[in-house]
């Protein structure tokens, strides 16, 4: 009889960070494998054009009304979009909740729409001309931009006292707003333009993008 025999190998650091990292990946391939998406019926028949959840239940669509139909531009749901109760309140470019399930939209050209009691029932105030987002970091702060540099800080617990107004040094159009917290924030406009405040919109700093294009969005999971 033959016996060979094998070389040992020496198990090291490097070679237990790899087999981490390799169960990591199939584990991921695993999930996205997994992982689908599962067509709702459109509530209100419209075009919509905004969509925002408070939990995994509780969620908001908003978008332009249809006269044709007279579906609303606004459905709400309490179940997680197995069903969806409409509103006729229309137009609302951009909807998002604040932490506390209060409602804010863009009610286009030129108002904020701010829901009442519940999350269909809406009234509305003129914060500036052609406002494009804004960000909610509580129920006490709301920061609105739009076109031409116009910026705003509204308190809505103060009957939308507005604070501050323009004070973002250019005239491009904003189009994205984000306030991780009460303090910082940062919008983003046409030509590449940022903008980071450290003082509630106070005042603001610009940030340079290194790019000249139109950006859109902006948003920061922690204060950076």
């Amino acid at each position: 009889m033959l016996l060979i025999k094998m070389p040992s190998f020496k198990t090291t650091p490097t070679m237990i960070q790899t087999k981490k990292l390799l169960f990591l990946f199939f584990s991921l391939l695993t999930f996205c494998a997994n992982a689908q998406w599962v067509a709702q019926q459109n509530p209100n028949k419209t075009n919509l054009t905004g969509v925002d959840f408070l939990d995994n239940k509780t969620g908001i669509v908003c978008g332009i009304f249809n006269p044709a139909n007279q579906f609303g531009g606004v459905a709400s749901t309490i179940n997680g979009g197995n069903t969806w109760i409409t509103s006729p309140f229309s137009d609302i470019g951009k909807i998002k909740f604040t932490t506390k399930g209060k409602v804010f939209g863009i009610l286009e050209p030129l108002y904020m729409a701010y829901s009442k009691e519940n999350m269909l029932e809406f009234e509305y105030t003129f914060i500036m001309n052609s406002p494009n987002d804004f960000s909610v970091p509580d129920t006490f702060n709301l920061h609105v931009v739009g076109a031409l540099g116009r910026y705003a800080k509204v308190f809505p617990n103060e009957s939308y006292r507005i604070e501050v107004r323009n004070n973002l040094n250019t005239s491009q159009d904003m189009y994205g707003v984000h306030f991780p917290d009460t303090a910082t924030g940062y919008t983003c406009g046409d030509a590449g333009t940022i903008r980071k405040t450290t003082t509630g919109g106070k005042s603001w700093t610009a940030q340079s993008s290194g790019s000249s294009s139109s950006l859109r969005s902006v948003f920061l999971s922690v204060k950076t």
